[in-house]
């Protein structure tokens, strides 16, 4: 790898985690200052994170946070911002534009007006720059406006030593425009993920005689280098051409200490090059690239202050949104509480 790579924590479990005692172990490992230098990965859209994040100094991180704001009109993008300014009060920003750009109606009159809107978010908020989050089907001719952008600081995707959810032609455009990328959940999900090809959002899956030789030839190199499969995909991680900045989850002090363990060490060239030639081979074999839906958040609102999104509502008008939300709620919190007690008792 030539480049320096920044690492960010991810905390896209931390609102989702049932668990109280994981969910207490990785806010510990947020709050601490770890052995590398850091920044964090933030989103509103992530369950209950903003709640257990407040507590927290975010300004400790030595490189700007980077939030996910799903772009959807309906997942209306500006009071996400008004949540993310809350939480972060004066600190600047970059963003990851993500969700389904189709469900945007600025996108969809044209990629300038698109970029207009950007630039007003922008100046009205404390935002650096910009990331946009693209997908395998996406096509460069499509993108070309857009990624040309100085707003566009680059663009995120889910990428890690067992999948590449974008199109070897769009990551040469981007190296070629001199813009970053941020590599999603390194770990690939899982350890038991092996790129599912977005699947449940699409019509193409990825065949089961791929996946098997998939999991096949990594148990080889796993075998022929004598590491463990979360190893594999960290040492990918973290020495792998294509990432400028990689988004890492970590839930304890095991992972923390692999992870400092690995950025300390050089590896033989033959095991990242095996690793590298892995992932390239295998990722989107036989791949066509079917496009997908993705849908839209439309129940993070339930997850904040009621107060928040009332003045928001009352701002823009948006009153018939407020009551939805404040019938849901309720229920939402009901069905939390049973699956807690269902949880303890079981």
């Amino acid at each position: 790898m030539t480049h320096k790579l920044k690492l960010y924590l991810g905390t896209g479990q931390l609102g989702r985690l049932g668990d109280p005692v994981k969910k207490k172990k990785q806010l510990e490992i947020i709050q601490k200052k770890t052995k590398f230098e850091a920044g964090i990965h933030i989103s509103p859209t992530y369950g209950k994170s903003f709640a257990y994040l407040k507590g927290i100094d975010l300004e400790k991180f030595i490189h700007p946070p980077i939030v996910k704001i799903d772009f959807s009109d309906v997942s209306h993008p500006i009071f996400q911002l008004q949540l993310v300014q809350r939480l972060l009060k004066n600190s600047y920003y970059q963003v990851q534009i993500a969700g389904d750009l189709r469900n945007n109606s600025d996108y969809n009159l044209s990629p300038q007006k698109f970029l207009d809107k950007l630039s007003y978010l922008k100046n009205h908020f404390n935002i650096l720059g910009f990331y946009l989050t693209i997908y395998f089907h996406d096509k460069i001719e499509s993108l070309n406006n857009i990624l040309s952008s100085n707003m566009l600081f680059g663009v995120a995707i889910h990428h890690s030593l067992v999948e590449l959810e974008a199109h070897n032609k769009v990551i040469k455009k981007i190296k070629q425009l001199n813009k970053n990328i941020i590599s999603l959940r390194v770990f690939g999900e899982s350890l038991d993920n092996y790129g599912n090809w977005f699947s449940e959002y699409c019509s193409e899956e990825k065949p089961k005689s791929i996946l098997d030789d998939q999991i096949k030839n990594l148990d080889k190199l796993l075998f022929k280098y004598n590491i463990k499969s979360a190893e594999a995909r960290l040492i990918y991680a973290m020495n792998n051409d294509i990432s400028d900045i990689a988004i890492i989850t970590l839930s304890n002090e095991d992972q923390v200490f692999e992870l400092t363990r690995i950025l300390e060490k050089k590896f033989q060239n033959s095991l990242t090059k095996d690793l590298i030639k892995y992932n390239l081979k295998f990722t989107n074999k036989n791949r066509r690239g079917f496009g997908f839906r993705y849908p839209a958040n439309k129940l993070y609102f339930i997850n904040h202050p009621l107060i928040n999104l009332l003045n928001y509502c009352i701002k823009f008008n948006e009153f018939s949104l407020f009551f939805s939300i404040l019938i849901k709620k309720p229920l939402y919190l009901f069905k939390s509480l049973i699956r807690r007690i269902m949880t303890n008792e079981s």
